[in-house]
């Protein structure tokens, strides 16, 4: 889902410039910027960035503002940790912008929604899968990169949807109709190839991924 300047009041695009510029000053401040010199790191989030980035491209849209397409924010966070996973979000989402398949005045706005809200989830959840899960492989390729990922995906597009409803750009019938009831459709494949990836990255390239440790959830299980 990406939104058009268009279907949102000026205020919400102000609002969420405001929100995001904050967030962005506090993103710069925390992430550890020297794991860049790591030659394979840098290389693979940007192999990635790209990647997902003509997957966007690759979207069926529905109605103005509402479109499916593979979002990656879980596999992007599991894979880098959660500073370098969301500005590889933010430059998809500015990239998708820049194709075209937004506006830059509600940047911000899908930023917010397809970036920052996202990767906060995946976030969570993986600390909540630490604290109260056995640490295992099984748990951490299924709970957090496919029962995870479904999550997201959905947690992401009800509050995209309702923000186009709340905001009067769509009735609820019509958001229902042409998005919401092919939302489970969506968490499933959004789980099933993320969850692959995230399973061969951890058998082929465990050393690819910032959230995964052998120590922890192999060795001496």
């Amino acid at each position: 889902m990406n939104i058009t300047a268009d279907l949102v009041p000026d205020l919400w695009l102000w609002l969420s410039h405001l929100l995001f510029g904050v967030l962005v000053l506090y993103l710069v401040w925390t992430t550890p910027w020297r794991q860049l010199q790591e030659r394979p790191f840098i290389h693979v989030l940007a192999g990635f960035t790209v990647s997902l980035l003509i997957l966007w491209a690759i979207n069926v849209s529905a109605s103005e503002g509402l479109h499916y397409h593979f979002l990656g924010a879980t596999l992007f966070t599991l894979m880098f940790g959660w500073p370098f996973g969301l500005w590889g979000m933010i430059v998809t989402v500015f990239g998708a912008t820049a194709y075209g398949l937004g506006d830059w005045h509600s940047v911000s706005l899908n930023a917010l929604l397809l970036a920052v809200l996202p990767v906060y989830l995946t976030f969570s959840i993986l600390r909540m899968q630490e604290r109260y899960l056995p640490d295992h492989f099984f748990i951490y390729v299924y709970g957090s990169g496919f029962f995870g990922a479904a999550l997201v995906v959905g947690v992401t597009a009800v509050a995209s949807a309702l923000t186009l409803v709340v905001t009067g750009a769509y009735p609820l019938q019509r958001v229902f109709d042409h998005f919401l009831a092919f939302t489970p459709l969506i968490m499933f494949a959004e789980a099933f190839l993320t969850g692959m990836l995230m399973t061969l990255a951890v058998v082929f390239r465990p050393d690819w991924v910032a959230t995964f440790s052998d120590e922890r959830y192999i060795k001496g299980k």
